[in-house]
């Protein structure tokens, strides 16, 4: 009896070890998605689900409830997976530096969420916390700080006289119909902390704008009106009108 009372107990104190471990990733996500708000300035729907879902696992992140742990893990799974072609678009622009780090504390937090509820189901041996967290942590101060210094190094261009002035701001062009003489310049200033595009398919335009920078473009088009979109992924309702007058 004694044998398996302890064995019970220490299968316990493992199952709960884990969930620390869950409930810990979760907690780092919900902070990920406060952070994104804060820094996007405006609100994000799939963010803000996201957000929400992981707070509330958070609760029940306790008490043996292996079940939730898993749940957790498939949620985990499931948001990563979907938003593959975001996470993949962000973590390959270092120089949009606050955006590229909150991506990256995304990724982290979900594969540690997947680990801890799927350790925390299965519960056979006792977690890896202190390993777990060094490695993420320590390649999110690297890849942290490289991003950090690819942005200090990228330089904002300078708005030439004649330039139509743009501002990204909040997920959007402002103003969102601009009006640009024939040859003419347009500069397009981000204030926004996550990087946006300014883009004509079709007609070669495909300006990159890094966080928090401002850059300039001369326009090469015939007169005419063309649709002006932001090509990053979650960013198709940033759009504007362009009309190229002679």
């Amino acid at each position: 009896m004694t044998e398996t009372m302890d064995g019970t107990a220490a299968s316990d104190r493992i199952t709960e070890n884990w969930l620390k471990l869950a409930r810990g990733a979760a907690i780092a996500m919900v902070v990920w998605a406060i952070v994104t708000h804060i820094t996007a300035r405006v609100i994000i729907p799939p963010v803000l689900v996201i957000g929400l879902i992981f707070a509330a696992f958070i609760p029940f992140l306790r008490d043996g409830r292996r079940r939730v742990a898993l749940g957790l893990a498939v949620f985990s799974f499931l948001a990563l997976a979907g938003n593959v072609p975001a996470l993949v678009d962000e973590l390959t622009h270092l120089s949009s530096a606050p955006a590229f780090i909150l991506t990256l504390l995304s990724l982290l937090g979900a594969v540690t969420a997947i680990v801890g509820g799927i350790g925390a189901f299965r519960s056979r041996s006792e977690p890896p916390t202190r390993r777990v967290v060094s490695v993420a942590a320590a390649v999110f101060v690297v890849l942290a700080a490289t991003s950090i210094g690819v942005a200090a190094n990228t330089d904002s261009d300078v708005a030439q006289a004649g330039d139509v002035e743009i501002l990204a701001e909040k997920v959007k062009f402002n103003p969102e119909d601009i009006t640009v003489s024939v040859g003419g310049g347009i500069w397009i200033d981000n204030k926004d902390g996550i990087r946006h595009t300014f883009t004509i398919e079709g007609e070669g335009v495909d300006l990159e704008i890094p966080a928090l920078k401002a850059k300039r473009l001369d326009l090469d088009l015939a007169a005419g009106t063309y649709d002006v979109i932001c090509g990053v992924p979650g960013h198709e309702n940033m759009t504007g009108t362009l009309v190229v007058e002679n």
